[in-house]
């Protein structure tokens, strides 16, 4: 019985022990979103960080991209009624970069940070009128802005880790629209400058490999 209590201890022991070393040898890291496998329309995401520890504190550099594609059915304010036609990318693509600071509790890394970030997109939809002629939609446009990030990474090995994110976003945009126009009576693009703040309580969930 003795003997079986060790064999079972032992192995969670040096483990745990191997995770505080592994802590201050952190160099860098590769991270996946996992969120599209189980929500659907969620941005596909690749994180690269480059660890730091300095005074037994860990922090990071990060660079994060994504890509959203445009889902099917779409519904614009325009109509209700749009659907994806052929456009040169019908997706928006967004990079980042910012700073992380963490805090260790247990198997448990909690991070916080500042990220400034900039994309483009472009999306090209129709519909049919009632006479079945394919009316147009084209809009794309840039942006650049900055997240106020959190977020919360559980170790299950030393060198690989699950973790959530969430994120006060907020960006201007600058972007350009045909409206809905026919092909043969396309009309001039509009250009307009907006600006949006939005709170992504669940930005991305994701796996991780660190090495």
């Amino acid at each position: 019985m003795y003997f079986y209590i060790v064999s079972c201890i032992l192995p969670t022991s040096i483990l745990y022990a191997q995770l505080n070393s592994n802590l201050k040898n952190f160099r860098w890291e590769i991270s996946t979103a996992i969120t599209p496998i189980l929500i659907k329309n969620s941005d596909y995401e690749l994180v690269v960080r480059k660890y730091k520890t300095k005074n037994d504190r860990l922090s990071a550099l990060r660079l994060r991209s994504t890509i959203h594609f445009v889902a099917k059915n779409t519904n614009l304010s325009t109509s209700d009624y749009i659907n994806l036609a052929e456009g040169p990318l019908n997706a928006k693509i967004t990079l980042g970069i910012g700073k992380e600071f963490y805090k260790k509790i247990d198997k448990l890394l909690i991070y916080t940070g500042p990220e400034i970030i900039g994309g483009y997109y472009s999306v090209k939809l129709y519909k049919l009128d009632p006479l079945n002629v394919p009316t147009h939609y084209f809009e794309e446009g840039f942006l650049i802005g900055a997240n106020a990030v959190l977020g919360a990474k559980y170790i299950m090995l030393p060198n690989v880790t699950i973790g959530v994110e969430s994120m006060l976003h907020y960006h201007f945009q600058n972007f350009s629209e045909d409206g809905l126009y026919i092909e043969a009576n396309r009309k001039n693009r509009t250009r307009i400058l907006t600006h949006r703040v939005e709170l992504l309580p669940l930005s991305s969930i994701n796996l991780s490999i660190i090495f």
